[in-house]
């Protein structure tokens, strides 16, 4: 037995992603925002308008905000500083760790009421050791972490109990 898939939200969603408190990397907020404008638009909803850390530019019929904080940007020696960046031995790559965290408090509300129809808090956490020489495990973590966010936030949005509470919201019903 085949299940149809649900049609799409006829609204525009607003993304807007932006630092809280100390700012992060601009490239991984606007990696994450294009992620997420690519994860729910064709998928769930039928329009996204991105805000790109713009508050007056987040115009639509829902306006999804992810506020991203208490970042970790870091690499983890196994060796001392001084071993670790010796340039005659390139298999000291392979002994660190890459590692990077982000807060990230979600929130949809609707436009026409102002009522919040979606809050949620999570910490993302991603780590990575090289496997060979050459490879960038900062990358591969922020990569990570984006995915987990946009799939955690596309889950929140698009899975039944989520969109049954925005398609309440639009309508003007009240959330069960």
């Amino acid at each position: 037995m085949s299940h149809a898939a649900a049609p799409l939200i006829a609204a525009t969603l607003a993304i807007l992603v932006r630092w809280g408190g100390d700012p992060g990397s601009e490239a991984f907020r606007a990696d994450l925002e294009r992620s997420l404008d690519d994860a729910v638009v064709g998928s769930c909803f039928a329009h996204v308008n991105p805000a790109e850390d713009d508050p007056a530019a987040a115009q639509g019929d829902l306006v999804l905000t992810l506020v991203l904080s208490n970042v970790i940007d870091e690499t983890r020696f196994d060796d001392s500083i001084a071993a670790a960046l010796n340039p005659g031995e390139p298999t000291n790559e392979l002994r660190r760790e890459a590692r990077f965290g982000v807060d990230v408090a979600v929130s949809l509300v609707a436009t026409a009421t102002g009522a919040a129809v979606v809050e949620r808090k999570f910490h993302a956490d991603e780590s990575r050791r090289p496997v060979m020489i050459g490879e960038d495990p900062q990358a591969y973590a922020r990569a990570r972490a984006v995915e987990r966010i946009v799939g955690d936030v596309r889950k929140a949005l698009c899975g039944s109990s989520g969109e049954k509470r925005i398609r309440q919201a639009l309508s003007g019903s009240p959330a069960r």
